[in-house]
């Protein structure tokens, strides 16, 4: 049973896990690939992910390997899977193979070892999933963390802050961030702290701030337009209570890096506009 065999692999040491030959390795990740989505939450999270964390962070797995696991997270039946249907449980699948997704970019920043080609594929599809993506959903009661913003907005920061991408890539990346932010729903489950990791790959890269006050201020327009055309509704609020969580999130982690004044500026703006407009007297 794979929970059992999996549990074993967690309390071997280092240098048993090591030993592990080819084949071994290969019939292990089949059987997780195989699991990446379940429903259990022991086995998905704590048993699957956990134990591609280590096998990664321990070196355990080749270059080879860790490529053949990049491709099948990518493809139709595991990040993209039933992307377009009402079906509750697939989220899981596409969720968890974008975290593994990102745990294979996190490790080739030492390693170096898929062409990048293939990094920049894992780019587009990292964009591709946050646009695409519309259960939104935390936690689940009975089947643990959904969590797809959250991760696929982990998978986005690694690919555009992976040193094979330029910062061509900011673009694409902030309309995937900006995606997120309108979706149909509201976060509860701190994915605004997740969508700026994005943010912060992309002053790492170079963004500047001239650029990201600029974005900024796109986004807090857009709100504008939905609320001329909503009023008061509940569709409205969720979006209201998105865009201002994340707006308040990024401006402090802006001024503990002590960076993007412009930026901050913008955002200071746009909250005091808000709070007037809710509440109709001055902050």
């Amino acid at each position: 049973m794979l929970k059992e065999r999996l549990k074993e692999i967690n309390a071997m040491p280092m240098e048993e896990l090591q030993r592990l030959n080819g084949q071994q390795r290969a019939e292990l990740t089949a059987a997780m690939l195989e699991e990446i989505g379940s429903i259990d939450e022991e086995l998905r999270d704590e048993l699957v992910y956990s134990t591609f964390f280590r096998l990664a962070a321990e070196e355990v797995l080749t270059d080879r390997e860790l490529a053949s696991i990049l491709d099948v997270c990518l493809d139709e039946n595991h990040l993209f899977l039933k992307i377009s249907e009402p079906s509750e449980d697939a989220v899981f699948t596409r969720s968890f193979s974008s975290l593994v997704i990102a745990l294979v970019l996190f490790q080739d920043k030492t390693r170096k070892f898929p062409p990048t080609a293939k990094v920049e594929q894992v780019f587009r599809r990292s964009v591709e999933y946050l646009q695409r993506e519309q259960d939104i959903r935390g936690f689940v009661e009975g089947k643990g963390w959904a969590h797809s913003i959250a991760h696929g907005a982990d998978m986005l920061a690694e690919a555009a802050g992976h040193p094979g991408i330029d910062l061509d890539c900011a673009e694409e990346s902030l309309a995937a961030v900006e995606s997120c932010l309108f979706k149909q729903g509201q976060y509860n489950n701190e994915e605004d702290d997740r969508l700026i990791f994005v943010i912060e790959a992309l002053i790492a890269k170079g963004l500047s701030d001239e650029r990201l006050a600029e974005w900024i201020a796109v986004v807090f327009e857009k709100l504008q337009e939905i609320h001329e055309k909503e009023k008061y509704s509940a569709e409205f609020f969720r979006n209201k209570t998105n865009i201002l969580n994340f707006a308040k999130t990024l401006y402090f982690r802006l001024v503990f890096r002590g960076e993007n004044p412009d930026t901050k500026e913008r955002i200071t703006e746009n909250l005091e506009h808000w709070h007037g407009v809710l509440y109709g007297r001055p902050s």
